[in-house]
Formats: C-alpha cells, sequence, structure tokens
C-alpha cells in the first residue's frame, strides 16, 4: 500500500514554502520505505513566534494554515549534506540558498551530523487547509490481521473494524514526519 509522508513545520517555513522561496527542506533523517510515494503533506504548525516572522502583509493569508495540513509536494530528491572540517559539503553550490538557511544555522542544525535536503516540487497549496484526522497512521492492521489479534470473543464485523480504524485517525501532529495514508 502506497504510503504518504506527514511533515510537521514551522509557520515561517510553511511560508517560504508555499512562496516559492525555499526549495529544500532540512532534516536529520529521511523516509525509508519502500512504499513511500514521494508525496509530503505539510502540517503548518501553531508556533506563533515563528508565525510572528512572516512579513505582516502575508500573515493573513497564511493565518488559516495554523494547525492544519495545509500544502503538498512531490519529494523528487533528497541530498546528504554531509559535515566537513570546513562545513558543510552540499552536492550543488545553490542547495545552500536553497534551504533559506544560513550556513551557521545548518551548521548548529546539523551538530556535526549527516543532515538531509527534501528537494520540493510540484507543490499544491489547499484552497482549504485540511484537519489532521483526514489522515490515519500507517501503523495499522489490514482486516485481516485485526481479526487475527483481536480476541476470540470479540465481533469481527466490518463496523467494529471501521472503529479500530478511527482510533488510528491523526490527533496530534508528528514531532518531525510519520507515514500516513488519507483517511477514507
Amino acid at each position: 500500500m502506497s504510503k504518504s509522508v506527514l511533515r510537521s513545520i514551522k509557520p515561517y517555513w510553511f511560508y517560504l514554502i508555499c512562496e516559492g522561496k525555499k526549495q529544500i527542506e532540512v532534516g536529520k533523517n529521511v523516509p525509508k520505505n519502500a512504499d513511500w510515494n514521494r508525496i509530503v503533506e505539510l502540517y503548518c504548525s501553531k508556533d506563533m513566534c515563528s508565525f510572528n516572522r512572516i512579513p505582516k502583509e502575508f500573515q493573513e493569508k497564511y493565518k488559516p494554515f495554523i494547525g492544519k495540513v495545509g500544502a503538498r509536494f512531490v519529494c523528487d530528491k533528497i541530498n546528504k549534506f554531509t559535515p566537513t572540517e570546513k562545513g558543510i559539503r552540499f552536492n550543488h553550490f545553490s542547495d545552500l540558498g536553497d534551504t533559506c538557511l544560513s550556513l551557521n544555522e545548518i551548521l548548529r542544525y546539523s551538530a556535526g551530523k549527516i543532515i538531509y535536503g527534501w528537494h520540493i516540487s510540484d507543490l499544491v497549496i489547499y484552497d482549504k487547509p485540511r484537519k489532521l484526522e483526514d489522515f490515519m497512521k500507517c501503523d495499522y492492521w489490514s482486516f485481516e490481521e485485526w481479526v487475527k489479534k483481536t480476541p476470540l470473543n470479540h465481533s469481527h464485523t466490518k463496523d467494529d473494524y471501521k472503529r479500530y480504524l478511527n482510533r488510528r485517525k491523526m490527533t496530534r501532529p508528528p514531532m518531525s514526519w510519520c507515514y500516513v495514508e488519507e483517511f477514507r
């Protein structure tokens, strides 16, 4: 089954991505599941300090996205940024500018460890931001697995299974990212 990634980011980074200024999102790890469909859903966190960094003339535009899933992109490439004694080695010099971070910010964030640049392409900004509950964590059982794992004295109806799936809905954003599917 194809999985997307739900990534939690601060409002200022969300704004920069949606305005086309930030082309690479930086992270300390990357999805490794072969079922990942390369789609990244962006959850805009409720960090008001970050929101206040957005220029005043754009704040009304981005206010409805706070605490919601407001956009998605295709991650067509992931680069490894490697710390060296001289700083960070980038695959291309433009990668640093595309992150919208200074070299010092990247060095501080990496803390001497490898970090990754998630390239942003095919960005879609939702007309109506989506709720977390529209997504379901991917750590759930199929109906057949659920039947095998539930007690024998428990009924195994499709309605019971739907109730089980409802408990898998996202109610809290991930600290960084997690695999998700759209809840149907």
